[in-house]
């Protein structure tokens, strides 16, 4: 009989190895079981083909990672510094799961603006600005309630 492997999952950690390639801005992210890596980090990404010498690493046992984006700019209209700062956490690392969840959280915002600023229309919400037209219907799938004259 041929020999049988075992694998006990059990108490095992999964480790994070987050890594940031210094020549061209890149990040890695690897997901290691604990138990591969030994005590020697260095020497476990030198055996995966990572050049030690050329990036920046971080090792985590945290399931999610907290990120803090900061955007840095000038006010056009008042010419002075802004800094907008979101935090978030790397949880579902591709992607399209960030870009749906940005897109959630956009709309949301949207939603929660024209329900503060605008003024409720047939049970949605309008909102005039600079020669525009901004209107959000109870349901996007309801057509009977468009907004649009008959003419357009």
């Amino acid at each position: 009989m041929g020999d049988k492997l075992i694998c006990i999952t059990k108490n095992r950690k999964a480790m994070k190895i987050i890594i940031l390639h210094d020549a061209d801005a890149r990040i890695e992210y690897l997901d290691v079981a604990d138990h591969l890596l030994g005590s020697d980090i260095e020497e476990f990404l030198t055996r995966q083909g990572f050049s030690v010498n050329n990036i920046t690493w971080l090792v985590t046992s945290a399931d999610h990672i907290p990120v803090v984006y900061h955007k840095y700019d000038i006010d056009c209209k008042t010419g002075e510094a802004t800094h907008t700062k979101r935090e978030a956490e790397l949880q579902d690392l591709t992607i399209h799961g960030q870009l749906q969840a940005l897109q959630h959280r956009e709309q949301d915002e949207l939603k929660a603006a024209l329900r503060k600023y605008g003024t409720e229309v047939d049970g949605g919400f309008e909102v005039h600005f600079e020669g525009c037209l901004l209107y959000t219907s109870p349901s996007p799938r309801d057509r009977q309630k468009s907004r649009m004259p008959s003419s357009a």
